[in-house]
């Protein structure tokens, strides 16, 4: 689990903490909407137009939003976001590799054998982009391996 004021890893939100507070920035873990001066402080609704988790969950529909949403004021601020958008284009970019190193090998043994495997690269990516999408509606900071861990430190910096 990730506090939502500073997105460091806590393990949980009693954790050591009975109050339910991050023991590195003391925002709540309840609500995950009290922001502290050492944290970034989130512009608000009026502000921004969209939720932060709506925003984080458009930014896997395809990856114009996500890039839109790394360029644009003031969504490129926000954590939640940030991360979302860019292990979104992460998965995106992943799906091409895997998709055209699965299919391309195996082009010369006939349309059923790459349609089956296509097929089988398609229902992962798409269950992987399901759980993000359903995480980030949530607020959470889900880490898909490798891409996550890159998407969080891109995302703090």
């Amino acid at each position: 689990m990730f506090c939502p004021a500073c997105q460091q890893e806590i393990e949980s939100p009693s954790g050591s903490d009975p109050t339910g507070h991050c023991s590195h920035c003391g925002a709540s873990l309840l609500s995950g909407l009290e922001r502290h001066d050492e944290c970034s402080a989130t512009p608000d609704l009026a502000q921004t137009g969209i939720a932060d988790t709506t925003a984080a969950a458009l930014a896997y529909i395809t990856f114009v939003p996500a890039v839109l949403f790394l360029v644009m004021e003031p969504y490129k601020q926000i954590a939640l976001i940030r991360f979302h958008s860019i292990q979104s284009i992460g998965l995106f970019v992943l799906w091409c590799l895997v998709r055209y190193a699965v299919v391309l090998p195996f082009w010369p043994m006939g349309f059923l054998t790459r349609a089956v495997l296509d097929a089988a690269v398609l229902l992962l990516f798409f269950a992987l982009w399901l759980i993000c999408v359903l995480k980030a509606v949530k607020g959470e900071f889900f880490k898909l391996p490798v891409l996550g861990e890159i998407a969080l430190r891109q995302s703090r910096g």
